[in-house]
């Protein structure tokens, strides 16, 4: 795949010195696009499709779910699993831009699990509110 970008590059006129950072830039936006594009088929496709099914139920809870966006923060982690799983595959000849992307990646979906896991707990005590039992045991100090 490498090689066929370095031909392009070399046949476009790009001078040989510069053939490598090019091409590290070429498969940035390569891996970005194809983040986007799995971040477009989880929101636009998968994501509607689910705010349809909870919102034809009769279940409380999902709504509740949708409401505090637990869905719609599930849907962040494709494109950044499409990221993480690219990057080292497109710089298997520059190791630390790989690292470096997939350190950063690792940090955001970290970030993108705490969110998730905050939204699922607010969720929780929202449905917990409504019973009769939390009028005398409250959850949220917990």
């Amino acid at each position: 795949m490498t090689n066929l970008i370095k031909d392009v590059l070399l046949q476009a006129g790009v001078p040989e010195n510069l053939i490598k950072y090019s091409l590290n830039t070429v498969l940035v936006i390569g891996i970005v696009f194809l983040s986007y594009l799995a971040d477009i088929i989880t929101r636009r496709i998968i994501l509607t499709g689910v705010t349809a099914i909870v919102k034809k139920s009769r279940l409380g809870w999902d709504d509740i779910f949708l409401e505090k966006k637990v869905f719609h923060r599930l849907s962040h982690i494709a494109p950044a699993l499409v990221f993480y799983l690219l990057t080292p595959i497109a710089f298997s000849e520059t190791p630390f831009l790989a690292a470096f992307f997939k350190n950063a990646v690792t940090i955001y979906l970290i970030i993108l699990a705490l969110l998730i896991i905050n939204s699922l707990l607010n969720s929780i005590v929202e449905i917990y509110q409504d019973f009769e039992i939390s009028k005398d045991v409250p959850i949220k100090g917990f």
